[in-house]
């Protein structure tokens, strides 16, 4: 057992086995790769563990959780702003204090870029990942120092190739000017595939995935939802989309292979076709 109540590792690999770690929220390591199996005692890693502290955004947090996910699926996020710039983080098993309190920034100049996924993007039934792949009580957010309403194709989450993808508490926020398109623009949507590319997305299904769970997710985007490759059935409890003047809800089924089932108890259950369909509510 790894105990700390102050001081840290330095330098070096530790491998472990069945080994458990005790500490809070303190930094205990720096440049120490870890390998085996661990367990923490409060059944999370943190950041913190890898001196990824809130308020800081010359820290990166995607460094701190790479390195905690070679023998970590459940991992803690505490109260505060946490930073990144690189973003396109493969996520197990992720959980903050609360969607209001526990925030994942994503400062980028670029577009066609993303925060988190799941599974592989554009896998397919042998690619898929039977682990955790959960994301609980978090706000992400997509912004830019200088030019966010030049940002283009940006998501949120993208769902690849995934057993059972739960998503509970998050609020999916682009930044303030997310909203560039018209009504006009969105209602073409439908008739030009390609100029869907240019819109800042909230969630997006590329990959074989199935049994998606969202309950109580908020996106804040052009685009709500987007289906962009194949699905097996997504169980939507308590979800909106806030798309500036033009609706509350949209959700786009793109060249989907087979057909998806979309659950929803407010917008009631719908079979959806193998077809670009179009909801905006």
């Amino acid at each position: 057992m790894l105990q700390f109540e102050g001081g840290i590792l330095v330098n070096g690999n530790i491998r472990g086995n069945r080994t458990r770690i005790k500490a809070d929220r303190i930094k205990i390591f720096e440049n120490i790769n870890l390998t085996g199996s661990f367990h923490s005692t409060t059944g999370f890693a943190y950041p913190e563990w890898y001196g990824i502290f809130p308020y800081n955004n010359t820290l990166d947090i995607v460094d701190g959780l790479e390195k905690l996910d070679d023998v970590f699926f459940d991992i803690s996020i505490g109260p505060g702003d946490y930073f990144t710039k690189k973003g396109e983080y493969s996520v197990k098993g992720i959980a903050g204090t609360s969607m209001a309190t526990s925030r994942i920034i994503m400062e980028t100049e670029k577009s066609n870029t993303f925060l988190f996924f799941m599974g592989k993007i554009g896998g397919t039934l042998k690619d898929r990942s039977y682990t955790y792949n959960y994301i609980k009580d978090l706000t992400l957010f997509i912004t830019s120092k200088t030019g966010a309403n030049k940002l283009r194709g940006n998501k949120g989450i993208i769902i690849g190739a995934v057993h059972k993808p739960y998503i509970e508490n998050v609020k999916v926020q682009q930044s303030e000017s997310y909203q560039r398109f018209t009504q006009t623009d969105l209602e073409q949507f439908v008739k030009n595939g390609n100029k869907l590319n240019d819109a800042n997305i909230g969630i997006d299904f590329n990959g074989d995935s199935e049994l998606t769970h969202l309950r109580n997710v908020f996106t804040l985007a052009d685009v709500g939802i987007v289906f962009s490759k194949y699905t097996d059935i997504v169980y939507a409890d308590e979800y909106i989309n806030v798309c500036g003047l033009y609706g509350i809800a949209n959700i786009y089924i793109y060249q989907t292979t087979r057909s998806s089932k979309v659950s929803k108890p407010t917008l009631q259950s719908s079979e959806l076709e193998p077809r670009f369909v179009w909801l905006l509510l």
